[in-house]
């Protein structure tokens, strides 16, 4: 199983099949399951759901027990600039911290948020400074990290 938790990101990658379908062709003997928890405008400090949804977390939890999780964060975070990374850093180690209580001996992988197309130089700072701060947590966690932002901000 592996399970996608993040913001509007990782529901666009899910959204049409296509990383599903090529995670499955890349891997067709592992008969992949996929799931994804991401909601838009989720940040990695705060998750907003409906009353009872955390009754329904766990029971989802329990059906969907993952051995890789995927994580996408820090766009939305951005947008708080420097001021924001000390918190930042901190509610992602808490973050993983919980995840890894919900899902023992599971691997983790951390995605950049990308480039934003017509942004300010300002604001392609910051997503670069939340890049490099996800990169450094991904490190000390023992994660894989995927550099989404230096791809698309080349293209």
């Amino acid at each position: 199983m592996i399970l996608f938790y993040g913001n509007s990101m990782i529901e666009r990658l899910l959204e049409q099949g296509e990383l599903e379908a090529r995670l499955q062709i890349a891997q067709p003997a592992a008969k992949l399951a996929i799931r994804s928890l991401a909601w838009t405008g989720d940040e990695v400090g705060n998750r907003l759901r409906l009353e009872g949804y955390a009754k329904h977390m766990k029971n989802l939890l329990a059906e969907w027990p993952a051995k890789t999780i995927v994580l996408g964060y820090g766009l939305n975070e951005s947008f708080a600039g420097e001021a924001g990374l000390k918190d930042f850093r901190q509610q992602y180690a808490v973050h993983l911290n919980q995840l890894g209580r919900s899902h023992p001996g599971a691997r983790f992988v951390l995605l950049s948020p990308i480039a934003i197309e017509g942004a300010t130089e300002t604001q392609l700072a910051n997503v670069e400074r939340y890049s490099k701060a996800i990169a450094e947590i991904a490190a000390e966690h023992k994660a894989g990290f995927v550099d989404l932002f230096a791809i698309t901000r080349q293209s």
